[in-house]
């Protein structure tokens, strides 16, 4: 697809996604390599998108415009619902540092807010187009990524690839206790999905540690 023929189907698609939203006051968005995939700047509202990322997508079946409805409809959402506002997302990132490091309070409050915002857009908007994109990244995760898939494959009712095994099972089943659509308690829920990531990441990190010491010690006695 030209470049002229990629922002018309942008175009199409703004269009279609202004409209599941009723019609909100936000600059066109924009084709810009430098972002990773979709970008929301509450600075000036503008919404991003690689076209790079839509290569990718493209080659794994997923044509523009299903891609284009996708990261427009996420992008959309973060400024409509989850966060909504720059006010809620240093509020959220308040409590996550409370018992986080700057670097795991920034990713667990993006997963929260996600959950939330996709969750909203699959099961209130209809946007059948969030769990095609999301499944090519979905086959691949691993670790917090393939749980955070896990979960959404069960929350959607869609099928993205995602096989877990027993303990996996059993976190994304504590996982879905929490209610994401509920706004008036959306701080008391992101405490408890911390609560429940923080004993995952603990046990992951000592399981990592372990698997390094156990490779150096293998190097010592045998690999000189």
């Amino acid at each position: 697809m030209t470049d002229e023929n990629l922002k018309q189907t942008m175009q199409e698609q703004w269009q279609k996604v202004r409209g599941s939203f009723y019609y909100p006051q936000l600059p066109n968005p924009k084709l810009d390599e430098n972002v990773q995939n979709g970008q929301l700047d509450f600075r000036n509202l503008q919404i991003s998108i690689s076209p790079k990322y839509l290569e990718q997508l493209a080659k794994q079946g997923v044509s523009e415009d299903v891609s284009l409805n996708g990261i427009l409809g996420h992008e959309t959402g973060h400024f409509i619902d989850y966060p909504g506002s720059v006010l809620n997302l240093l509020r959220l990132h308040k409590i996550a540092r409370e018992n986080l490091d700057e670097e795991k309070a920034f990713g667990l409050r993006e997963s929260f807010l996600n959950v939330q915002n996709n969750t909203n857009l699959v099961q209130n908007k209809g946007y059948e187009s969030i769990p095609v994109i999301s499944k090519p990244e979905a086959v691949k995760a691993q670790g917090l990524d393939k749980i955070f898939f896990g979960l959404y494959q069960e929350l959607w009712n869609k099928d993205l690839g995602v096989k877990l095994g027993r303990k996996e099972k059993g976190l994304v089943k504590e996982l879905q206790k929490i209610d994401y659509l509920n706004k008036n308690n959306q701080e008391q829920n992101f405490r408890k999905f911390i609560n429940i990531i923080k004993d995952y990441q603990t046990q992951e990190q000592g399981n990592q540690k372990e698997k390094k010491e156990q490779g150096s010690q293998k190097d010592s006695n045998g690999n000189q």
